[in-house]
């Protein structure tokens, strides 16, 4: 990304009518970047003219990939639920076009440079590297901000490297008009007032037919649209080169409201009277959509040979993933006596390729942990006699808009391979190893008892679970496992329980 164009950059504000949320800040796609941006856009018009968004038939599946980026030690990276709440909305955004994104991967980065700043030296470096590793899809870099060196800037495209970054502190992804705004960029779109992000207009002062810029003049385009120069309509040539969006010279910025009533006028003294919902505009809680030449453009690039990489190969999209799973252990309010390890356990959902673990320490809203699987169990690790929340995701690369389940709870168990001794009527127990994948289990009591012995693998899974009725004096119980390894146990009885660990070997 050029970074000249940042200190001439307006302020910029994205915002969705259907969200109180107001996006305060810069669009980091500079000047410099739309001149390469506006070349690709003519040049597809010049290659394939012919090829219209109208276009009916089979939708376009365009591949994804978010790289969700944290420090070096994995904290502060975005909530992977985020990732689908953001493409869903994403996909509303461009579904009028018949495009559909559709999830590539989800990659998780530690690396602090690339989250502290993607724009410094060494965080564009490893942008740049990650970035020829994924060729096969869009690469969008979710890091905490987008650009160490100004903090207002939201997000951007760097049409050199062919990514995009956005930061996630100001809640960047909570719509799709952020990021469609990006995509915009990368399908070859320009802002609809392109030339004016480093020159104020003053209604004070008459109005130039070309700004000055970068050693360049950018053409100012006239309310006019049958206005020719050399023979030529200037609004095919003029700013974003569009001669549907009408002429808007940033009247966005500083403007409250969706229906633009000021002072500006074209160099032929015509009153402006700009698209103020246009995605590619800077006006505020008004965008929606569009227009029909921007997605003619966005159809002709994503046909040319620099996107050939998103069509390769073809894809053949999922049927639809119907709900969420339902948890079948550990349930809500389940105490768990799996030593440190717990069995996570979900039924399959049709057609579900892979299911998010959301995980946290009594709740999963701050600070939570994931795990992507394509099973229907796991066992993971929690420290015991704590209580945890937690809740799964099923999803398939182009079907991820379900709802997020309620998050169930249970608390692990209080056992730490340690003996709490509260009867004393009990002597004492032990274990050991007898070889040929058996064990010994040898009670002394000095009274008769009743209890349980429970017996895990080391994955945390139960595999046997004894009824004991123990008599006063020894007892000697011979215990069998499936195969050589590290096993758990527990035992319980009254108010004497023992828990603790046995190599078989």
């Amino acid at each position: 990304m050029s970074k000249g164009g940042f200190s001439l950059l307006m302020l910029f504000f994205i915002s969705h009518l259907a969200y109180s949320q107001t996006f305060k800040g810069f669009c980091g796609t500079s000047l410099e970047d739309q001149a390469e941006i506006k070349a690709r856009m003519l040049e597809n018009r010049a290659n394939l003219g012919h090829i219209f968004a109208s276009r009916s038939g089979a939708p376009t599946y365009v591949p994804i990939t978010y790289h969700l980026v944290a420090k070096d030690d994995g904290t502060g990276r975005l909530k992977v639920t985020k990732v689908f709440e953001n493409l869903c909305k994403i996909n509303d955004v461009y579904k009028d076009q018949n495009i559909i994104f559709y999830l590539k991967n989800i990659n998780f980065i530690n690396n602090t440079f690339l989250y502290d700043d993607p724009s410094s030296a060494f965080g564009e470096s490893y942008a740049k590297q990650f970035n020829s590793k994924n060729r096969n899809a869009i690469n969008l870099f979710c890091a905490k901000i987008a650009n160490g060196g100004n903090t207002d800037v939201l997000a951007f495209y760097t049409p050199g490297s062919d990514y995009l970054v956005t930061g996630i502190e100001r809640g960047q992804l909570n719509d799709g008009y952020v990021l469609g705004h990006e995509i915009g960029h990368f399908f070859s779109l320009n802002h609809t007032f392109y030339g004016w992000e480093g020159t104020t207009y003053n209604c004070n002062v008459p109005t130039p037919k070309s700004v000055f810029y970068n050693n360049q003049n950018i053409l100012v385009e006239y309310v006019d649209r049958a206005k020719l120069l050399n023979g030529n309509q200037i609004c095919k040539l003029a700013a974003d080169g569009f001669c549907d969006t009408p002429a808007d010279y940033n009247l966005g910025f500083g403007f409250n409201g969706c229906n633009y009533n000021l002072c500006a006028k074209d160099p032929d003294d015509v009153p402006l009277d700009p698209d103020e919902k246009n995605i590619m505009s800077y006006f505020l809680n008004c965008h929606q959509y569009f227009s029909q030449e921007q997605k003619n453009a966005i159809a002709q690039d994503l046909l040319s040979s620099k996107r050939g990489f998103l069509r390769i190969p073809v894809y053949n999209p999922l049927p639809d993933v119907a709900s969420n799973p339902i948890i079948v252990e550990p349930t809500n309010g389940t105490f768990t006596n799996y030593y440190d390890k717990v069995l996570m356990k979900w039924q399959a959902v049709p057609n579900a390729t892979h299911y998010v673990i959301e995980y946290g320490e009594t709740v999963i809203s701050v600070n939570p942990k994931y795990l992507i699987t394509t099973r229907t169990d796991t066992t993971l690790t929690f420290s015991p006699n704590k209580k945890y929340a937690w809740r799964v995701f099923a999803y398939n690369s182009n079907s991820f808009c379900n709802a997020l389940a309620t998050p169930m709870t249970f608390t692990s168990g209080k056992f730490n391979v340690a003996t709490n001794d509260l009867n004393p009527d009990v002597i004492s127990s032990h274990v050991y190893a007898t070889g040929l994948n058996q064990f010994n289990l040898i009670i002394n009591s000095n009274h008769n008892s009743e209890g349980g012995f429970k017996v895990f693998n080391a994955e945390g899974k139960l595999i046997s679970n004894q009824i004991l009725s123990i008599n006063a004096g020894e007892n000697n119980l011979t215990n069998t496992v499936p195969n050589q390894g590290v096993y758990f146990y527990q035992l319980i009885l009254g108010g004497y329980t023992k828990s603790g660990k046995i190599i078989i070997d």
